[in-house]
């Protein structure tokens, strides 16, 4: 560029590329304000690892699809996405180790793509120690998780509301609620 720019300098300096890392990853995953949890994974751990103790701790079912996103020393915003996805990389192959972020640095955990709960993750640390465990565990808890299924809650409290008083039977097909995005009924399908 010096010779079209003689006054051109690098303004912003290229971050260092992240390095594949050993060692036990101490990451601190947070869903609101007050509520988090820090765990620790070995590099060896896989996403899919990562995505399950994330599932255990907060309580939630792992019956949804998800994604790993982060920002790449670019700024490009980058994804690893669930398996039965079909964009690669994969949860099921990239590794702890070989995420590239550095510590403090975070990504976000979405889950449920519908639902769209999303988990910071900060890395904090990479414990080199020996004698860190080895196993995926949690270290430390604060505030109470949500329930994943809010709604569930409410549906079950009005049937026992229509329940007082009168025998609750099956509507015909016409009195069905109907999905707002796509104007069917909400149990019959297409």
């Amino acid at each position: 560029m010096r010779p079209y720019i003689p006054q051109w300098e690098p303004l912003l300096p290229l971050p260092a590329e992240a390095t594949v890392r050993d060692g036990v990853h101490i990451f601190k995953v947070t869903l609101g304000k007050n509520l988090w949890r820090r765990m620790a994974l070995p590099a060896t751990s896989t996403l899919d690892e990562l995505a399950q103790l994330i599932l255990d701790v907060y309580s939630f079912d792992g019956d949804h699809l998800y994604r790993f996103s982060y920002q790449n020393r670019y700024g490009q915003l980058c994804h690893i996405n669930h398996t039965y996805l079909e964009e690669a990389p994969w949860t099921s192959v990239v590794r702890v180790g070989e995420l590239p972020l550095a510590p403090g640095q975070t990504m976000i955990f979405l889950f449920d793509l519908r639902d769209r709960w999303e988990f910071e993750i900060t890395l904090e640390t990479v414990d080199t120690n020996s004698m860190a465990a080895q196993a995926p565990c949690v270290l430390e808890r604060r505030g109470k998780a949500p329930k994943q299924y809010a709604w569930k809650d409410n549906c079950q409290r009005k049937r026992l509301l229509n329940l007082r008083g009168r025998l609750l039977l099956p509507q015909p097909a016409h009195a069905w609620p109907t999905s707002p995005d796509y104007g069917w009924p909400i149990t019959g399908g297409i």
